[in-house]
């Protein structure tokens, strides 16, 4: 309020010596500058870790089509014969160290990606599968052809301590890599005061937090859908941490990047049995959730590829959230057709959810090709 004071000063003086009403309002406008230049300079500064899972989905959202959302990097033979995946998904491959994530660390400085070990690859593959099964979705490969270019995309994070999905090429750490995989991945930030390497619980945590989508500046809950869609084929996995050479925070310069690359789509799949995707869903595991999520639907009604499933309107949707006790209040609801997974979601939230209490849905109006569906399930947060 310094300028408040300032100005006050100026004020009496002014009118006692006859200046005009027009310098007066330059001069308060002049103090508000300085007011909100100085509001702004202080904002961001605390010691506190910051924590992003997603804030961005745009690239990931607007994918450029059909053409750009399913297409494979890479020989499709060769993709083949390096992938490496498992039908199981009730344990991690037990090969290395359960709590080593890095074989090698990143180096920012000198724009050095690191390794992750393959422990760390599998604890992601196994937390995305899971999270697949309860949705009753076919498990995922891991494709290690990818792993540079997600493990580039950490790295790219790291060293500029911010995060985008489209990197511009004079950014530290640019390469092709970087760029695909920032821009075909989810991506996550963490940048903290203290100097502690992530640990392998924090991988899971990862992908949980792009499954709750409760940290993404725009509602939509892309990241969430990817993971989602019925039609992945194969995920990667990267992780990179260290001191940035290019803090943006002041006294924040630990960097924590992580991708999971997500637009490696296959065609022609079966069909699901409930044609359409919610969540939560069922019995839903604690950690997949919290009061600030965006519950979301997309329908699924063509196995062909992920844009067959465009044509749903859900202008007219109505939503009802019951307990056996109560009608729980819907609020927040939207939708949009954006190429994320399935390209179409309707998401809103709910008031007073509690755990291990069964929620009935009921969806109607809905339309499909230009007909009206009614969909319904139920689920119960643990």
């Amino acid at each position: 309020m310094l300028f408040f004071f300032l100005f006050q000063g100026r004020l009496s003086s002014f009118v006692d010596g006859g200046v005009s009403v027009s310098h007066l309002i330059r001069t308060f406008w002049f103090g508000m500058l300085l007011f909100v230049f100085f509001q702004a300079s202080v904002v961001g500064c605390g010691g506190e870790p910051v924590d992003t899972e997603s804030p961005q989905e745009s690239s990931i959202q607007d994918a450029g089509g059909e053409q750009n959302a399913t297409v494979d990097a890479g020989d499709e033979q060769a993709q083949t014969e390096k992938t490496q995946g498992t039908e199981d998904t009730q344990g991690v491959d037990a090969t290395g160290d359960p709590n080593q994530v890095f074989l090698e660390m990143a180096d920012p400085v000198n724009c050095k990606a690191g390794q992750i070990t393959e422990y760390a690859k599998q604890t992601a593959l196994k937390r995305v599968n899971d999270i697949r099964k309860i949705h009753g979705l076919a498990p995922v490969e891991y494709n290690t052809a990818l792993d540079k270019d997600v493990m580039e995309a950490a790295l790219i994070i790291v060293a500029n301590s911010t995060i985008t999905h489209y990197p511009k090429a004079s950014a530290a750490c640019y390469s092709e890599a970087a760029n695909n995989g920032s821009g075909k991945s989810n991506i996550g930030i963490k940048i903290s005061s203290s100097d502690s390497p992530p640990d392998m619980a924090s991988v899971s945590d990862k992908i949980d937090g792009w499954l709750r989508d409760d940290r993404n500046v725009q509602p939509g809950v892309g990241h969430r859908r990817w993971i989602l869609n019925p039609f992945l084929k194969h995920v990667a996995f990267g992780y990179a941490y260290g001191k940035s050479p290019n803090p943006t925070k002041p006294g924040l310069p630990y960097v924590t990047g992580s991708a999971l690359y997500v637009l490696e789509s296959k065609t022609n799949i079966s069909t699901i049995s409930e044609g359409f995707v919610a969540y939560p869903y069922k019995e839903y595991p604690k950690g997949l959730w919290n009061k600030d999520t965006y519950l979301s639907f997309s329908v699924f009604y063509d196995g062909k590829s992920t844009f067959s499933n465009k044509e749903v309107d859900f202008s007219n949707a109505n939503i009802e959230v019951k307990s056996s006790s109560k009608a729980m209040t819907v609020s927040g609801k939207t939708s949009n057709t954006k190429g994320s997974g399935l390209p179409n979601v309707m998401i809103w939230k709910v008031e007073g959810l509690q755990s291990d209490v069964k929620y009935d849905v009921s969806i109607t109006k809905v339309m499909v090709k230009g007909q009206e569906k009614d969909y319904s399930y139920s689920f119960t947060l643990k």
